[in-house]
């Protein structure tokens, strides 16, 4: 994708799974996010990190970023880094979560 190709330009193809806490700051600072980039280094962001973070996460404590248009901003990005480099995993059997998730589908 365009995405994983600008990231590997400026990463070297290094996952960003892998990126240190200053990679993850240039990132921030590729995506507009500058202001950002010393919260997420006080709060030891790394790429690892950044992976899992939620839209949520954004928004609670610790971090309680307050403005929704760049809450809304961040999470999009850091949901397109996460499909970009995400590899899906074949599922052998449906979960609870699968069977609760198509009963709701039923009912509507």
């Amino acid at each position: 994708s365009d995405l994983s190709s600008g990231i590997n330009a400026e990463y070297g193809n290094l996952k960003p799974d892998f990126w240190s806490k200053g990679d993850v700051g240039r990132w921030l600072k590729m995506s507009g996010f500058d202001h950002l980039i010393s919260t997420f280094d006080e709060h030891d962001i790394s790429g690892e990190v950044l992976m899992m973070l939620s839209e949520q996460d954004l928004r609670k404590p610790p971090l309680s970023l307050q403005k929704l248009g760049e809450i809304k901003r961040l999470s999009s990005n850091i949901a397109r880094l996460q499909a970009a480099y995400t590899v899906p995993e074949k599922r052998s059997k449906r979960t609870r979560r699968d069977s609760i998730d198509s009963s709701k589908d039923r009912r509507s």
